[in-house]
């Protein structure tokens, strides 16, 4: 008769069966072919040479409609492995979740599933903003990048470099670039004697110290994530901090013991 002889179309048929699948379909985030067309999109209902009666392998299955993340990531210089050998299941659920982008679990849970040896900085005293969170992908790109461990923007890893506009573009995503640029301020920085801003003085030079030379990017046992010590060469460099109520003092390898104070500058010996 040329009619239809199923029972019930798109997913309710499926799930006629699969009844493990229905509670997942009120999930906040459903992959948008089971709402629109069933599982038939993804996996051939009568047989199939691949697992799960998928009609193509994973690793080209998610690209067939994401296309423009195939194009993303073919271009990166630093490519995530998961997301170049097509692997986006390590990460996303193809169904539902109750997280945005389908991911399997929360942001960092799902990173410290691989990277086991971060996961050290959530039992930190002092936490980077992101890492209080728990999330990387403000920092990093989950997919891939064309800087240094996936970073979203540029961030100079050296120990030492002259400043220039660009190069802490990362940082400035959150911090304020006055934070670098001004010399003389009462409000851009905390970190300052008297008016003297001491980030500028640090950082805004021929020879300028980055971030990573005092703060350790993700976590520390000291106030403002400051490094407990840097590696110079071959060696083990320690820093000092002390927190005061209008200012501090630190005694870092580079240089000898210096004290702050945002009310009453402090004059420090040569």
């Amino acid at each position: 008769s040329g009619k239809s002889r199923l029972i019930d179309i798109g997913a309710n048929l499926c799930l006629a069966c699969h009844d493990d699948m229905v509670s997942g379909m009120t999930a906040e985030f459903v992959h948008e072919p089971l709402i629109k067309s069933g599982c038939t999109d993804c996996h051939d209902p009568h047989s199939g040479k691949n697992r799960l009666r998928l009609k193509v392998n994973t690793d080209k299955l998610c690209l067939t409609c994401h296309e423009g993340k195939r194009n993303e990531i073919e271009q990166y210089t630093i490519k995530h492995a998961p997301a170049s050998e097509g692997k986006c299941i390590e990460c996303h659920s193809p169904h539902y979740s109750s997280n945005q982008y389908l991911l399997k679990d929360k942001v960092d849970k799902l990173c410290f599933k691989c990277h086991k040896d971060k996961e050290i900085w959530k039992q930190r005293r002092f936490q980077h903003g992101p890492v209080v969170q728990g999330n990387c992908s403000a920092c990093h790109n989950p997919h891939g990048s064309d800087n240094a461990f996936v970073l979203r923007l540029a961030f100079p890893h050296k120990f030492y470099t002259a400043y220039e506009k660009g190069k802490y573009d990362l940082c400035f995503n959150c911090h304020k670039e006055a934070m670098i640029t001004t010399k003389m301020s009462k409000t851009v920085t905390d970190f300052r004697n008297g008016e003297i801003n001491l980030h500028n003085l640090h950082v805004n030079r021929e020879k300028g110290r980055t971030c990573r030379a005092c703060h350790n990017i993700h976590a520390s046992d000291q106030y403002d994530h400051l490094r407990e010590g840097f590696m110079f060469g071959t060696v083990n460099i320690p820093i000092y901090y002390f927190k005061t109520e209008t200012g501090g003092k630190c005694v870092p390898g580079c240089h000898k013991e210096r004290k702050y104070d945002r009310v009453k500058k402090v004059e420090n010996k040569n």
